[in-house]
């Protein structure tokens, strides 16, 4: 079980019909594909990646809603592996 962290804060995105997906080779920008699950008002962004949570820092100028399905780019991804 790991924890997924995206640490730059997300300014671009585009709706999408893709597939839930975390791609890309190390050295690379990696392309995610989520769900919206909830916009906080102090611009964090909850994304569903299949049955993972991710909180992500949203710079960009729109926000996404609730159940929309989004892709954006990222340069980062930190992987912290834990038990329970």
């Amino acid at each position: 079980m790991v924890e997924v962290d995206i640490p730059d804060p997300v300014t671009a995105w585009e709706s999408t019909q893709g597939s839930d997906a975390l791609t890309g080779a190390a050295e690379e920008i990696l392309s995610v594909c989520a769900v919206v699950d909830s916009v906080d008002h102090d611009g964090i962004v909850t994304l569903r990646l299949a049955s993972d949570l991710i909180l992500v820092e949203w710079e960009a100028v729109d926000p996404p809603s609730p159940g929309e399905r989004i892709q954006f780019s990222t340069s980062r991804v930190e992987l912290y592996p834990y038990k329970l």
